[in-house]
């Protein structure tokens, strides 16, 4: 099965925090569901390597992942709001990355 870990890490690459979150079911749902142009953030998260937000990039993903929210089920819903609260631990020199597999 898929995999996309999601953590905060600051600048010196050390792991601050991690999610509980696979990311890996909302980004497939994603890809059945829409084409790049709706969700370019999201589409831009590489399922088998790193992808890292910094602090001017999170505003845009989490723009796309309140609208996303509106089109998913129940659980979708939860699992991206969730994620919301995750991604508020971003702060100046901590990132955001997706770790795929």
């Amino acid at each position: 099965m898929q995999n996309i870990r999601i953590i905060v890490e600051d600048e010196r690459h050390k792991e601050l925090s991690q999610s509980d979150i696979n990311f890996a079911d909302v980004l497939n749902t994603v890809w059945e569901t829409t084409n790049k142009d709706k969700y370019p953030w999201i589409w831009s998260i590489d399922p088998y390597g790193l992808t890292l937000f910094n602090l001017n990039q999170v505003p845009y993903l989490k723009l796309e992942l309140k609208k996303l929210s509106k089109d998913l089920n129940e659980e979708g819903q939860e699992i991206v709001k969730k994620l919301l609260t995750f991604i508020e631990k971003v702060e100046q020199h901590k990132y955001l990355v997706f770790i795929g597999d």
